[in-house]
């Protein structure tokens, strides 16, 4: 699409031209015909679903087994499991208490926009057009995890505060909060300074790595799955059960444009809501190319136990 400067007849002969995947060429072939998008119903959930695990190397939420849940629905959530009990001959059942509550997944928008020239869209080749694409996964990815991370932890997540001398000490908390039932789904998330810190953690005198299955872009810690997320702000390390968090990414919509005209600005005063005087520049006039991407996603805890937090992870091994 950006080769064929957002033109999908454009983009087809291209895409032939240097034989590329027959199964793009196929995409693409139904969407000249219909002039769509990835928005359209021909982007297909298979589309959808390839789109976003794509993003698995930039964004941890998305390599998470979070409980799936459509946007902008309603669905009742147990908040207290129903229990069973053993019963005696001729005893009564005790009574099982199973509250529900009524939660829906409100879609949060991000939105990215890319502006090329016309030139160098078309002469870019595979090379130029891998390191568009990966940009541009780069930077929906890490603003999903700023946005899904910034939603589930709030003032009311249980929070530790790491001396940096005992990892294990502060996982354990972590575990201790979020695996409680021995039913959860039990991950870790931290920012990339901390998984540094935990790769390369030895114990006492120089005893061998701590955490050996851990690396600089995840792993495992004591068993349990661990994820590096470049959207955290400062040292800490997240626990939180994925059974116990809904989560949807859906209405991707990935299309551009040659004739648009775009506030050239990364702080953008325009609002349609409230009209602004703002300067404009047109795609057509300027030979250029704007690219946008948008994503809604949603993300909601089900249970209060579902997150905690340790922060101050600075881990330097210990010499005594």
């Amino acid at each position: 699409m950006l080769a064929g400067s957002g033109g999908w007849p454009q983009a087809l002969e291209l895409a032939k031209a240097s034989n590329a995947d027959q199964a793009v060429i196929r995409y693409i072939e139904k969407a000249a015909v219909s002039g769509s998008g990835l928005s359209d119903p021909l982007a297909t959930n298979t589309q959808i679903t390839a789109w976003i695990e794509s993003l698995a190397l930039y964004c941890a939420s998305t390599q998470l087994p979070f409980v799936p849940m459509p946007l902008n629905t309603h669905v009742a959530i147990s908040t207290v499991n129903a229990s069973a009990y053993l019963r005696n001959t001729g005893a009564s059942i005790p009574l099982s208490r199973l509250t529900l509550a009524n939660t829906r997944l409100t879609p949060i928008n991000i939105s990215l926009l890319l502006i090329l020239t016309a030139k160098l869209a078309r002469f870019a080749g595979p090379a130029g057009e891998a390191l568009i694409n990966l940009e541009e996964r780069k930077g929906v990815g890490l603003v999903i995890d700023a946005t899904v991370f910034d939603v589930i932890v709030d003032g009311s997540t249980p929070l530790r505060i790491s001396d940096g001398l005992d990892p294990a000490a502060d996982l354990a908390a972590l575990l201790a909060y979020i695996n409680s039932t021995g039913a959860s789904r039990p991950y870790y998330v931290m920012d990339p300074a901390t998984a540094n810190d935990l790769s390369l953690f030895k114990g006492v005198m120089g005893s061998p790595f701590l955490f050996p299955n851990m690396t600089p872009r995840g792993g495992t810690l004591q068993g349990v799955p661990a994820l590096v997320s470049g959207g955290l702000v400062g040292r800490q390390i997240i626990g939180l059960d994925a059974s116990s968090i809904a989560f949807n990414v859906d209405n991707i919509i990935v299309d551009t444009s040659s004739q648009a005209t775009i506030e050239m600005n990364d702080a953008p005063v325009g609002n349609s809501l409230i009209p602004t005087s703002t300067n404009l520049t047109s795609m057509f006039q300027t030979n250029s190319l704007a690219s946008r991407i948008n994503v809604a996603l949603g993300i909601e805890r089900l249970r209060d136990t579902a997150v905690a937090v340790v922060t101050d992870t600075t881990y330097g091994s210990p010499q005594t």
